[in-house]
């Protein structure tokens, strides 16, 4: 069982490209990583959606091993022009694959942001993508975890 690397994923775009990324980016699965059905939107407009009570995990579709677990998904503006943020809670396996991530969004035309968390072998990493480039991928680690990490519970 792999220790979990956890962190919120910001996803950056148009309201488009991020209903896009939902839709086909993510693939909802059981506990055991069986495909269920895709989501579907439980309501939508050209300035929101939402999908509601979704269960099991949200594979990060091309990725190794990223899932997001979310219990729903909304978004709600006033404006479509401009980029809006989704923030899921994601784990990964052991460790965050930039190169994974950044397919998505060169696929989709979004942008993507994460630092994650991992307690067991405490360490955190940040990646940040902007305009299908990885602009950021550290790996901090911390002299004293628990006072000097700002999540020293999360992952592991």
């Amino acid at each position: 069982m792999p220790n979990w690397c956890e962190g919120f994923l910001k996803v950056r775009g148009k309201i488009t490209n991020l209903k896009a990324f939902i839709l086909n980016g993510l693939q909802p699965v059981d506990f055991r990583g069986e495909e269920k059905d895709k989501l579907t939107f439980t309501s939508e407009d050209d300035n929101s959606f939402y999908i509601s009570k979704i269960e099991g995990l949200l594979w990060l579709k091309g990725s190794r091993r990223h899932f997001c677990k979310p219990d729903y998904i909304e978004l709600y503006t006033n404006n479509i022009e401009n980029s809006k943020i989704l923030i899921l809670p994601m784990k990964a396996a052991w460790v965050i694959e930039s190169e994974q991530l950044l397919a998505l969004c060169k696929e989709y035309g979004v942008d993507m942001k994460i630092q994650g968390f991992e307690m067991g072998g405490q360490f955190s990493q940040i990646i940040e993508i902007v305009n299908g480039t990885v602009i950021l991928d550290a790996t901090l680690q911390y002299e004293n975890w628990d006072w000097d990490c700002p999540c020293p519970r999360m992952g592991g």
